[in-house]
C-alpha cells in the first residue's frame, strides 16, 4: 500500500458521501502503508470465492471495507463496497 495525492475530477468519478469521522479510516489505512498488495487474496477471495486473507497484505476494496469496519472485508469487491455504503449524486 502507498499514499499518493490525486486530483479528483467529478466527471471521472462517482463520489460516495459517508456520515462518519474520516480520521479513523484514514488512520487505519495509513497504519498499513508499505504493506504489500494482496494478489493471492484478490484471486482466491474474489475470483474463486475462497475468502482468503493475508493478515499483512491488502487489495483496494478490502482495506477500505476493513477501515470502515465492514465484516469479512476480504469478501468485499469494489462493486460490493459501493453497495454497502449510501450513494448520493451530489454533496449533502
Amino acid at each position: 500500500m502507498r499514499e499518493k495525492e490525486i486530483t479528483l475530477k467529478p466527471v471521472s468519478w462517482d463520489f460516495v458521501y459517508l456520515d462518519i469521522d474520516a480520521a479513523k479510516p484514514v488512520e487505519f489505512i495509513r497504519g498499513r502503508i508499505d504493506q504489500k498488495y494482496d494478489y493471492w487474496g484478490i484471486l482466491w477471495s474474489q475470483l474463486f470465492r475462497f475468502n482468503f486473507h493475508a493478515a499483512d497484505e491488502w487489495f483496494c476494496s478490502e482495506i477500505i471495507a476493513a477501515a470502515l469496519k465492514i465484516a469479512e472485508p476480504q469478501k468485499v469487491s469494489p462493486g460490493g463496497l459501493r453497495g454497502k455504503v449510501e450513494y448520493c449524486s451530489a454533496p449533502p
